[in-house]
């Protein structure tokens, strides 16, 4: 039941991904293969990723996972905060904190591990990664919301801040336990 949930996510995502840039009225041809390009590789990542994820047992190799997979969103936003896409950062940074809350965070809720355990150290690797994976792109957003004010690079920056602190939320609930 859980790998077919964690299939169904990352299909969806990447449905949503290859609709990412559809505005309302169709793009011509050009353009459509722009956009298509554009989100190749993380289309073809996350194919890749959602048959690793059907395939682990292990909640902390699903995290792992779900954090490969936050990592090539981090990158696109970079690059769509770089290029001051607001409107791509916005969308791609909602995908990144449904990953890591989705993904990352309840997989960590989902260890069977006691908080006192020599374990908990995969725990602690899977949060450093997701902090050192979070700290630059914060401070990306921040640098292109300088650089020029929009609400979506805004909205990216919450969505980063969000699903950082779902993961930081979901270890903090399994140290209380």
């Amino acid at each position: 039941m859980k790998r077919f949930l964690l299939l169904t996510i990352n299909v969806a995502l990447a449905g949503s991904l290859a609709l990412a840039d559809v505005p309302e009225s169709p793009p011509d041809a050009a353009e459509q293969a722009r956009q298509l390009h554009r989100n190749r590789e993380l289309v073809k990542m996350l194919v890749d990723h959602s048959v690793d994820l059907a395939g682990a047992e292990d909640p902390i190799r699903r995290a792992e996972y779900c954090n490969k997979v936050a990592e090539s969103f981090a990158s696109a936003i970079k690059q769509a905060a770089d290029e001051r896409d607001g409107e791509r950062a916005c969308e791609l940074g909602l995908h990144f904190r449904d990953v890591l809350s989705d993904g990352v965070a309840s997989n960590l809720v989902a260890v069977g591990i006691p908080p006192d355990s020599p374990g908990r150290a995969d725990l602690l690797k899977i949060s450093n990664a997701v902090v050192e994976l979070t700290d630059p792109l914060e401070l990306r957003l921040r640098r292109a919301l300088d650089a020029e004010h929009q609400p979506q690079l805004e909205r990216a920056l919450r969505s980063v801040q969000d699903g950082r602190a779902g993961v930081e939320a979901a270890l903090k609930n399994r140290s209380s336990k």
